[in-house]
């Protein structure tokens, strides 16, 4: 039966990859008759359809999608036992999947992997760049890396890993139209530029008369991505909130001027690595957290739970 099962589970994630029968059966040297057979079967005892089959493609279904996530992790889960057991040893090794926000992602995170990868060669990273939020554990992910307040959710560990301040800014040509404001309470009449549902979009910290104040502002424009939100505002659509290292390079350069800094507040964004628990006993997972925390946390930061699953 676990022979039977482990084959069915190499059936439908070759599927998924091959979106063919023809070219799925090949690869696993099986004819498309008995790769459909085996499909059908596993459908029939799941009691829902994982593929939706067409002449030119197939595709898996969102229930497919959840079963292969979980089929991905058991392959590699049996892939990782094995070479434990063959090695005698615990060196960190096996396929780390990761996802993580666009601007981190693209900006500071991926520019880094080729050191991790050089340090730990037997470590393949399998990672996501979406701002699109995932079921963690649902979705097969060993590690998130979230920039901001977590959401509430199913349960994960959550090690915090370092501390990102945020910077307001405008382009040049954007200050040159409308004027530089100069008091934060003149940015009632500023366009302002936030990530749509973002929390605390609308309210910005600022520090006046030596008291933490809160400045409403009303964005005109909101995007789903915090380097889609840089782009708008280097090109003079208005005045922006984000994080500094993504901001630095247009700082540096003139393309972008920080504003209003004397009413700096201490406005910042927490960079925190979430994983199922259990997890940090991995020996691939632990080297990539204490990577990242020799990276971006300087001090490591200790592992505790949370009720988090963003």
């Amino acid at each position: 039966m676990v022979t039977t099962q482990t084959a069915e589970l190499l059936a439908v994630l070759q599927l998924r990859q091959s979106g063919s029968f023809t070219r799925a059966a090949d690869t696993l040297g099986l004819t498309p008759s008995a790769l459909s057979k085996t499909v059908d079967r596993l459908e029939k005892r799941l009691g829902t359809r994982l593929f939706e089959r067409s002449t030119r493609r197939v595709v898996a279904t969102a229930d497919g999608e959840r079963f292969i996530a979980h089929a991905r992790r058991i392959i590699d889960d049996l892939a990782e036992a094995e070479a434990d057991l063959r090695a005698g040893r615990n060196a960190p090794h096996g396929t780390l999947r990761i996802t993580v926000g666009t601007a981190f992602g693209n900006q500071l995170l991926l520019p880094v992997l080729p050191d991790f990868l050089a340090q730990y060669p037997e470590v393949r990273l399998d990672v996501s760049v979406t701002d699109r939020l995932v079921d963690v554990a649902g979705a097969g992910y060993d590690l998130a890396l979230r920039l901001g307040p977590l959401g509430a959710a199913d349960r994960l560990v959550a090690r915090p890993l370092a501390i990102m301040p945020r910077k307001v800014c405008a382009a040049p040509a954007y200050l040159r139209r409308h004027g530089t404001p100069a008091h934060p309470a003149d940015l009632a009449r500023h366009q302002c530029l936030s990530v749509a549902e973002s929390e605390n979009a609308d309210q910005w910290p600022f520090m006046i008369d030596g008291q933490p104040q809160w400045i409403g502002v009303s964005a005109r424009v909101a995007v789903d991505s915090a380097e889609s939100l840089l782009s708008l505002a280097l090109a003079g659509g208005g005045i922006v909130r984000q994080s500094a290292f993504l901001l630095q390079p247009a700082l540096d350069d003139g393309r972008l001027i920080e504003i209003l800094q004397p009413w700096r507040a201490n406005d910042t964004l927490p960079l925190t690595a979430l994983f199922p628990a259990g997890r940090q006993h991995q020996a691939k997972l632990a080297a990539m957290l204490d990577f990242l925390a020799a990276r971006f946390g300087g001090e490591r930061a200790a592992v505790r739970p949370t009720d988090h699953k963003r």
